[in-house]
């Protein structure tokens, strides 16, 4: 009985250990040196030539949004970065059909994602658009997303869930609704 009641603890001591490291891998998720939480003026030191995308800016939440293009070889074609009081909340990497193809395929960001935070916290969606997968980790207020587009390119966007409910609440407050 004692042999199996010590089975039992070290099972659940091993599942524990692997849902800290997931929440750590989470929390510390980043590309190229940028992890959430980064402050606006380092991203701008990293990416002077990143050009602010106006559609994606909203005054009565304090966004601003930029965009970055990959660096020569690298493997993204672009990033989005959304800031909100000067600091990243969502960080969007999109890569192109012609970079994937040299690694792999558009299964590889899906299969390296969910190496590193195990399975999927909702159903993998697929429809006539794509494929969409989503990790949620509310204990560390972070979300990751990995969509695959039916005509080709993926995209791994990682948010800051607590920014953006504020965020939210914010624009929800500024909305103009005529009445």
């Amino acid at each position: 009985m004692r042999c199996f009641a010590l089975f039992v603890l070290l099972c659940a001591t091993s599942a524990a250990a692997q849902e800290i490291d997931r929440l750590q891998a989470a929390r510390d998720f980043g590309f190229e040196g940028l992890k959430l939480s980064t402050p606006l003026a380092e991203f701008q030191r990293k990416y002077p030539n990143a050009q602010l995308n106006s559609s994606g800016c909203d005054k009565a939440a304090n966004v601003i949004e930029f965009i970055a293009q990959g660096k020569g070889a690298s493997s993204h074609g672009a990033a989005i970065a959304a800031f909100c009081d000067g600091k990243l909340y969502t960080l969007q990497i999109i890569y192109l059909e012609e970079q994937l193809r040299k690694v792999g395929g558009d299964s590889v960001p899906f299969a390296k994602l969910a190496e590193r935070f195990g399975p999927v916290s909702v159903p993998v969606t697929q429809n006539e658009k794509g494929t969409f997968a989503v990790w949620e980790f509310p204990e560390v207020n972070r979300r990751i997303t990995c969509a695959a587009a039916i005509t080709g390119g993926c995209g791994v966007t990682a948010t800051d869930t607590q920014i953006e409910a504020e965020v939210q609440r914010r624009k929800t407050k500024a909305a103009d609704l005529g009445f």
